[in-house]
């Protein structure tokens, strides 16, 4: 099954190749923050928001491409015992 998503293609390109892309991106944006985030978020808003939409460009590929790929269903349920 992991075979798949090394087949998976996203424009002519490895889905495998685009996730492994963009973790690399995600890890390189976060690694340019200083700690306290808290600190940064208000001295460094830019590259903070740099990272956040890294971030948020990633969930896509694992969410839906990479779930699609690998012929994972999720479902979404509330279960709280209403």
């Amino acid at each position: 099954m992991i075979t798949s998503i090394l087949l998976a293609t996203q424009n002519s390109s490895a889905l495998s190749s685009i996730i492994n892309s963009q973790i690399d991106l995600v890890i390189d944006k976060l690694g340019k923050l200083n700690d306290p985030l808290s600190n940064e978020i208000t001295t460094n808003k830019p590259a903070v928001t740099e990272a956040y939409s890294a971030l948020q460009q990633l969930v896509p590929y694992l969410k839906v491409d990479m779930t699609s790929a690998l012929g994972v269903l999720i479902t979404y349920q509330d279960n709280d015992g209403d």
